[in-house]
C-alpha cells in the first residue's frame, strides 16, 4: 500500500469519525464565513468556525481547553455538548474525546497533541447552534 493510500485511507477515517460526531451533535449544518482576523488570547491556536472561532489551549500536557468565541467576545458553553477528534499520522491511532464543561472551557483530558494532528472540534452549544473547526498542529 503506497503511502498516498494510507492518507486517503486516513482522510476517509477522519471525514467518516467527524461527520458522525457532527450528527451525533445535532445534525447537519450550514456553511457561514467568519468576519476578520482570528486571534488567539489564551495562548492557543486560534482557528475560524463559521461565524464564530475556536482556540484550542493546551494548559498542560494530557489536558485539552477550547474556547469558543465570537468575533473576539467570549461564548458561554455551559450546556454545550462537545467532540473533538484527533486525526493522527499513519501508524498512530486516532483519537476522540467528549469535552466537558470546565469554567468558561471546554476540557478533555487523557489526549497529547503532536505537530501533524489534524484536530477537529464540533459543539453543539445550549441554543442549538453548532460550531465546528478543523487545524492542523503546528
Amino acid at each position: 500500500m503506497s503511502s498516498t493510500d494510507v492518507a486517503r485511507g486516513t482522510s476517509r477515517r477522519l471525514r467518516a469519525a467527524f461527520a458522525s460526531a457532527a450528527l451525533a451533535l445535532g445534525g447537519g449544518f450550514g456553511v457561514a464565513w467568519a468576519h476578520g482576523d482570528v486571534v488567539a488570547t489564551r495562548g492557543g491556536l486560534a482557528v475560524p468556525a463559521g461565524e464564530h472561532s475556536i482556540e484550542i489551549v493546551v494548559p498542560a500536557p494530557g489536558q485539552v481547553r477550547v474556547f469558543v468565541d465570537d468575533h473576539g467576545a467570549a461564548v458561554s458553553v455551559q450546556g454545550a455538548e462537545a467532540t473533538l477528534v484527533v486525526a493522527r499520522l499513519p501508524g498512530d491511532a486516532d483519537q476522540f474525546v467528549k469535552l466537558m464543561h470546565s469554567g468558561g472551557a471546554l476540557e478533555g483530558n487523557g489526549i497529547e497533541l503532536k505537530p501533524g494532528d489534524r484536530v477537529q472540534v464540533a459543539v453543539k452549544l445550549a441554543d442549538g447552534q453548532v460550531v465546528v473547526a478543523l487545524v492542523t498542529v503546528p
